[in-house]
């Protein structure tokens, strides 16, 4: 079915779900494409499952995935996928920090493209290390596959269909190291890009630079270039 599946990731995100939907929800809606917002909750132990329930009963094409165990985004990832009913699909974290500006764009270019990249316009506002790893990664995977991609870690479209053949190697926030080079290695896309941009009121809260983050990141690499070099060759 022609439209896009936008998935949340949440794990006790009280603080900021309400907003990330109602942000997300706005700008889809402007758009007149057919939509759903499904938000995974992964065994959060505070109050968002009940603020999404509540946000339910206002939105009519939101729906909500709990689990009673904590697994991580890629568990989540993969029955996100699983249950979406539209041909195209992208994915939110559930701490809203993507901004509104510019999304509504991002969703129009997903009705005549294939894969989109929203690349962070401003994400000169993270760190110096956070930067560092993103621009190595970026740098790799575009001369990989022989042409630019603008940010590997902004917010990507893709066609529902690709990601069902995946074969996951993460478990935590390195999935775009995985993905991008085996849908790529399979077929040359046009990447469209689309300038996004990060909510400076929430970048602060992102944790994603733990020791356990950057060593995922780095095995995830390896194991993701070893599979796509075999099934290539």
């Amino acid at each position: 079915m022609r439209g896009i599946t936008i998935l949340l990731f949440a794990y006790n995100e009280e603080k900021n779900i309400a907003n990330t939907i109602r942000v997300i929800n706005s700008n889809i809606i402007k758009t007149k494409i057919n939509y759903e917002i499904i938000v995974l909750n992964d065994a959060s132990v505070d109050n968002t499952k009940k603020i999404v329930e509540v946000l339910k009963k206002k939105i009519k094409n939101l729906r909500l995935i709990n689990f009673k165990k904590n697994e991580g985004i890629t568990r989540s990832l993969k029955i996100g996928i699983k249950y979406s009913k539209f041909d195209k699909l992208t994915w939110f974290p559930g701490d809203n920090s993507f901004s509104s500006k510019n999304l509504k764009n991002f969703f129009l270019l997903s009705k005549k493209c294939d894969l989109v990249c929203g690349y962070r316009n401003n994400k000169k506002i993270f760190n110096f290390f956070r930067n560092f790893l993103s621009t190595l990664n970026q740098s790799f995977q575009s001369i990989l596959f022989k042409q630019k991609i603008k940010d590997v870690h902004g917010i990507f479209v893709f066609t529902t269909k690709d990601l069902k053949k995946l074969k996951f190697f993460s478990n935590r926030y390195s999935l775009m190291i995985e993905i991008l080079p085996t849908i790529l290695v399979n077929k040359r896309y046009k990447v469209e890009h689309c300038k996004v941009y990060v909510n400076q009121n929430t970048v602060n809260s992102s944790g994603t630079l733990s020791y356990q983050t950057v060593l995922d990141f780095v095995l995830t690499w390896i194991k993701s270039f070893y599979y796509n070099k075999i099934k290539t060759t």
